[in-house]
């Protein structure tokens, strides 16, 4: 009775274990991501499944060209799922050939070109804050 007892103790404390760990792991360091539309292509496309990590952020900054997941202000448990163009204090210009500039400067990488949704199309420029 008591080596059962001892036995069903250990199993649960271990199952206790791995449902804390896996909280922790899901909460603060990485969680499953599935990819939901289009904008991303080629990079990434409708359906895709990635691992988002949640650590890396908190020890530096985001870079140009990251992909980051982030939610959407304006409901709950909808995020979007983006490649970093502009950084904080940068103006950011898209012209009619859909070529993207960074302060007046080209961006000399494609990426963000296949996102342009209306070719033949420039958009006015914005200057990001200190904190976007």
């Amino acid at each position: 009775m008591k080596k059962a007892l001892k036995e069903i103790m250990g199993t649960s404390l271990y199952l206790l274990i791995v449902l804390v760990l896996t909280f922790l792991v899901v909460t603060y360091v990485g969680q499953r991501t599935k990819v939901s539309g289009s904008s991303m292509e080629p990079m990434l496309s409708d359906g895709d499944n990635l691992i988002v990590d949640k650590l890396s952020y908190r020890f530096s900054e985001p870079e140009r060209f990251d992909i980051i997941v982030f939610p959407f202000r304006y409901a709950e448990k909808t995020y979007y799922i983006k490649r970093i163009i502009g950084l904080p204090g940068e103006t950011v210009y898209i012209d009619e050939e859909g070529s993207i500039f960074i302060n007046g400067e080209l961006l000399k990488e494609y990426y963000g070109m296949e996102t342009i949704v209306d070719p033949g199309r420039a958009f006015e420029p914005i200057t990001l804050g200190e904190d976007e």
